[in-house]
Order: structure tokens, then sequence, then C-alpha cells
């Protein structure tokens, strides 16, 4: 137990200052991009009424993905809405806590206590929201990144989060085959693999009929809409006049950004994508890294203050989630 212990905690350390490293490293190549000085005073000329609305619009924006995430959940447990909501919310506050998008791991291990439903059956779940999240997000970011001229230079961009999508898949194809077709079937690896498949599967019910694939679809699409919403109007807040479809664009970039490893609350990388996307379609460095940053709290706040009370309301140890990770990964 003790070497286990070790090894987890090296590995979380590992997994940590890769994400710093990551994230100084694009940090960096924002910072090299934009005037300081002039960035701050785009962001002492926000309008405080349009941010009190943008705050508002991304709690809506939690508590529709929270609908999703019940819907999902549903034929597994009859789980009460407001704990799909209360786990979800510290899912968030881990984000920001936890390297690597650590957060959704420790929204499984958790919420497969509190609920009693077994681990990978929840981290099905999670697979599938991500899922729906990056494939519907990517098409209509394509889509734009075709139909917006100034969007042009993105184009590679797009093709490179395309390619990485697409090896994603072939690898989970061939890792299933390998288990079924070959000598790797016999052993003991084969034997996991295909269990840990199974479950997973499983854990799609929520999608097996096409009216559930239609609610899962309205639910993923519905509270990306709102986030658009809430980027026109912080950009309206600095005085960035964005179209729809830009701001529908610039929300997609700041999206998928967050599947890059990174520091806790994909520091660094979102900021990053986000300046290239919005210069891209012609927005000065300056107000457009305002923008960003403003964007990136806006979205992160609701749902981490809210986790945050949650953890103290469920007596959950806030301090030891990642430590708490190690060791759910140690024991498997």
């Amino acid at each position: 137990m003790t070497a286990l212990a070790g090894t987890a905690a090296r590995s979380e350390l590992t997994r940590r200052i890769a994400g710093i490293a990551i994230s100084i490293a694009f940090l960096a190549l924002t910072l090299a991009r934009i005037d300081l000085p002039s960035a701050g005073r785009a962001l002492s000329h926000v309008a405080p009424l349009a941010l009190v609305g943008a705050l508002g619009l991304s709690a809506l924006e939690v508590a529709i993905r929270a609908v999703r995430w019940w819907r999902i959940l549903h034929p597994f447990a009859p789980v009460p809405y407001r704990s799909a909501l209360a786990y979800l919310c510290i899912g968030y506050f881990a984000n920001a806590l936890l390297p690597a998008r650590l957060g959704d791991v420790a929204r499984t291990v958790l919420a497969a206590r509190a609920f009693g439903i077994p681990r990978l059956r929840i981290l099905a779940t999670v697979l599938l929201e991500r899922v729906a999240d990056g494939l519907s997000i990517l098409a209509i970011v394509a889509v734009l990144v075709v139909a917006l001229p100034e969007a042009r230079p993105l184009v590679a961009g797009v093709q490179l989060l395309g390619a990485i999508a697409v090896a994603g898949v072939l690898v989970a194809g061939l890792m299933l085959l390998a288990t079924h077709r070959t000598a790797v079937a016999a052993t003991r690896i084969g034997a996991v693999v295909r269990s840990v498949a199974a479950r997973l599967v499983d854990g799609l019910d929520a999608i097996r009929t096409p009216g559930r694939f239609v609610v899962v679809a309205v639910l993923t699409i519905v509270p990306f809409g709102v986030g658009s919403v809430t980027l026109l109007l912080v950009a309206r807040a600095i005085g960035i006049d964005l179209t729809v479809a830009q701001g529908v664009l610039v929300v997609g970039a700041l999206a998928l950004s967050t599947a890059i490893p990174a520091a806790p609350g994909s520091l660094g990388t979102y900021e990053f994508v986000g300046l290239a996307t919005l210069t891209g379609i012609g927005i000065p460095a300056e107000p457009a890294i305002a923008l960003v940053v403003l964007v990136h709290l806006v979205a992160t706040l609701p749902p981490a203050l809210a986790g945050l009370a949650l953890t103290s309301v469920l007596h959950l140890n806030v301090v030891g989630l990642g430590r708490t990770l190690g060791q759910e990964h140690s024991g498997q």
C-alpha cells in the first residue's frame, strides 16, 4: 500500500508539473503578443451591469448542463436534479483546483459514491457529455471557419483538432478490435479492456432511443447558445462589436481549448486560443485579451463558487481531492 501510495503521489505531482509547464508556455506566448497597459485600459472601461448579466447567464448555462447530466443518469438511478447539479458544480470546482481536467475524474469518483452507481457507468455519462460537446462544437466551428472569410486563418487549427479527434476514435477502435480478434483476447489485459468497454457501453443508455438522443442533443446545443450570448454580452460590455456568428466561433474555440491538458482552470491555453481566434477575425490584441480574461472569469466563477460551498455542505475534503484521486487510481 505504501508503494502504491507513493506511485500515486508521484503520478499526481507529474501531472501537476506538466500542466503548469504547459500553461506557462501558453501564457508566455500570449503575453508576447499584447501590450499589457493597453489591455488594462480596455478592462477599466467595462460596464458593470453587463457583467452582472453575464454572470447570471453563466449560472443558467450550468443549470442547463446539470439537466442534461441528470437526464443521462436517469436510466441508472432516480438521482434528484439538485444532486446532479451539486456534483456537477463540485466537478467544476475541482477543475479549477486540479490540472488536466481531473475535476471530471473527481466528479466520477464522488458521484459514484453518493449515487450508488458503479464508477464506470458514471464515467461513461461524463464521457458522453464530453463527446457530445466536442463533436457538436467541432462541427459548428468547422462550418463557421469555412463560412466566415475573416476566420480562414483558423482552418489549420480546426483541421488539427479534427485529426486528433479521429485519431482518438481510431485508437479506441483498434484497442477493442485487438482484444476481440487477436491472441490478446485470451490475456488478462484483453479481458480487462473488454470488461471496461462493456461497462462503458452500458453507461450509454441515455441515447439508446431516438427520443433520448434528441433530448441529449438539445441539452448540448442550448447551453452552448447561452454561452455564446454570454460572450457577446461581455464583448459589448468592453466595447467590442461581434456578430452572432463570430461570437459562436469564439465560444467554440474557447470550449475546445479546455481539452488541452494544462494547469487548473485551463489557465494559459484558454487565453492563447481565445486571443488567436479573436485576432484571427480582426479584433485588436489588447481588447481581445481583455475579453478573453473576462469571459474566463465569468464562465469559471459561478460554478466554482457553488462547488466550493457544496463541498462544505457535503463535508468533502477539498484540499485532499487530488490525493483522493491518486488513491482511487492506485486501488484500481
